[in-house]
């Protein structure tokens, strides 16, 4: 089959286009970064660097013309911090681009569409007690986008959407996508645990994922994946003993972790700003433990994976590009 992917050239879209080509399919791109340095799939992947919200819809439908499928595997972080309200930024950039790329893809003559979300509309369902689409913009936005995704879904216009949990890899010559996180980490002397855990999956367990969805998932299903459920203690541990120096971890003390989120909302509120994750909010989600039955993944031909070690190696990367950087 012939393959388009929307972020081609992001931490997924790289690992999905090898997927593809490893099961023989033929991969075309579209990304608002250059590939990887020295262009490593350049010989096998067509490839344009351009803006998708840039382009007209002709332009778009042209590039997505004689392809079967279509990933779509790019949005806005979920921690961007913009002008409030942050839900109205989100749904244009997230949720109506959406809305356009299915209409034209559906124009395009497309056959099946994969949308890569996230597992907070799994537990957005799965625990309404925390009401996270209410409180957190990205998350409200991002229900929305899957609702709306999945009224395209038809016989001849399929769309599947993956809800992907916490993702760990690193691809050549980029930074890990935690990479403040772990340089934060290694200038403190603690590293603090949430009470939870969380599903994880590697990026190639994602790629699995999406050459499954496109081979033999169901239109208008939603797929809430995970490889490996981890408690954030195992998770503090590998990156402890990857960062190589000792460090002290505590679990957080909910007061103290409150007031300061309420201080960071407020000093955002002061500058007419918000993010897309309510920091007091998503630490009652944090708290718990945000486990999926890996079934889901099976279903579409997800294997085991080494999670340690893609974590690991995050680390690695990280910090070996901080030293460059002069961060660390």
């Amino acid at each position: 089959m012939n393959a388009f992917i929307i972020g081609g050239t992001g931490l997924i879209g790289y690992y999905a286009s090898i997927e593809l080509l490893n099961h023989g399919h033929n991969v075309k791109s579209i990304g608002l970064t250059p590939p990887p340095h020295g262009n490593i799939f350049a010989e096998s992947v067509k490839y344009k660097q351009a803006n998708i919200e840039e382009l007209n819809d002709r332009e778009l439908v042209t590039l997505m013309e004689g392809n079967d499928w279509l990933l779509y595997a790019s949005s806005i972080s979920a921690n961007a911090v913009v002008k409030y309200p942050a839900v109205e930024y989100y749904r244009v950039h997230n949720l109506f681009t959406t809305e356009r790329i299915l209409k034209l893809a559906n124009l395009a003559k497309i056959k099946k569409v994969v949308l890569l979300s996230n597992y907070y509309e799994y537990f957005n369902i799965e625990w309404p007690s925390l009401r996270l689409d209410k409180f957190n913009p990205y998350i409200k936005a991002t229900y929305e986008q899957e609702i709306s995704a999945r009224k395209f879904n038809t016989t001849n216009f399929q769309v599947v959407v993956l809800e992907l949990p916490k993702v760990f890899g690193i691809m050549p010559y980029r930074r890990p996508i935690d990479y403040d996180d772990i340089v934060e980490i290694y200038k403190s002397r603690r590293i603090f645990n949430y009470k939870g855990g969380t599903a994880t999956m590697t990026v190639n367990q994602v790629a699995q994922a999406v050459v499954g969805a496109f081979e033999k998932g169901k239109g208008g299903k939603i797929y809430p994946l995970c490889g490996v459920n981890m408690s954030y203690a195992k998770i503090n541990e590998i990156i402890k003993d990857a960062i190589g120096k000792e460090r002290k971890i505590k679990n957080t003390i909910k007061f103290s972790v409150v007031i300061r989120a309420k201080q960071i909302i407020r000093s955002l509120q002061r500058q007419n700003l918000e993010s897309g994750i309510n920091p007091i909010n998503i630490l009652a989600f944090k708290e718990k433990n945000a486990f999926i039955d890996n079934k889901y993944a099976s279903l579409l031909g997800v294997t085991a994976d080494d999670v340690e070690k893609q974590i690991t190696l995050s680390v690695k990367r990280a910090l070996e590009i901080a030293k460059l950087k002069g961060d660390i």
